[in-house]
């Protein structure tokens, strides 16, 4: 079982716990306590310490795209395991703005995209914000055909296999995927066309195209490395790593002006 964070706000004694049955006890009598419960630590310090996003009735906004550099000469060729690649999503809460990002050596163009997604939703699900009215826009027709067509579910019912029999590619990502979608109440999804005029779309691309730009193969990583699964046509070298809002959308935007990915 998985360790539970429990941030006492306002009580006999506020901090952050890690025992039910103590804070049980603690607050025991005490008039209108404030307390939540979390699977995570930092969102659990970011609710004590009044940093947590907070949710109206405003829709929350997931802008979601990943991308890959085939090294290759020919179109379509299988991905090098120093191509680079990377994902990016900008989560819009009540026009607060929260990026992330991430890179790997030698991944799909559509793992990139479900990876956008899964790290948006595992943001969303550790802020306790899945209760919430959320509108994923994203430019990949295999991501949101797989979801809105319900192609995954048939994947699933066939243990991951295709119609036709065949293993279904990003097998173990679709599966993380399902089981984050069914933790979701109120989930829509749009498509929108990719470098065009979608501000949140072209942010996310620039930002992605930002972390790859940033990696070369000798570079030396300092950011967080998260585990993800790989399916069997993934190289083998492929190495994830992860931003969660490293900076501030302002910092952000300024970097990428520099490097001319933003012209305003």
């Amino acid at each position: 079982m998985s360790k539970k964070y429990y941030a006492v706000k306002k009580g006999p004694k506020p901090g952050l716990y890690t025992d039910w049955p103590t804070v049980q006890k603690m607050l025991k009598g005490y008039s209108k306590p404030e307390f939540k419960g979390f699977n995570h630590k930092q969102a659990a310090l970011e609710y004590l310490n009044g940093t947590a996003p907070s949710v109206s009735q405003d829709d929350i906004t997931i802008y979601t795209d990943g991308g890959s550099r085939n090294t290759g000469n020919k179109r379509d060729q299988h991905v090098k395991g120093n191509d680079k690649s990377a994902w990016a999503y900008l989560i819009v809460i009540n026009g607060k703005e929260y990026p992330g990002t991430g890179f790997e050596w030698g991944a799909t163009n559509n793992r990139m995209e479900m990876m956008a997604l899964v790290q948006a939703l595992k943001w969303l699900l550790a802020h306790h914000l899945n209760h919430a009215s959320i509108t994923e826009v994203a430019d990949s027709r295999y991501l949101l055909n797989a979801i809105t067509k319900g192609w995954i579910y048939g994947w699933k019912r066939r243990g991951w296999r295709l119609s036709s029999g065949g293993p279904v590619k990003n097998a173990e990502l679709w599966a993380v995927m399902y089981r984050l979608l069914r933790q979701f109440d109120h989930l829509k999804f749009k498509w929108t066309k990719g470098h065009a005029t979608n501000r949140g779309n072209n942010f996310v691309d620039h930002y992605l195209n930002e972390a790859m730009d940033r990696h070369t193969k000798h570079s030396t990583i300092q950011h967080q490395t998260i585990q993800t699964c790989r399916s069997n046509n993934e190289p083998k070298s492929a190495k994830p790593y992860i931003i969660h809002g490293s900076n501030s959308i302002e910092d952000i935007k300024r970097e990428l002006r520099k490097r001319g990915f933003l012209q305003n």
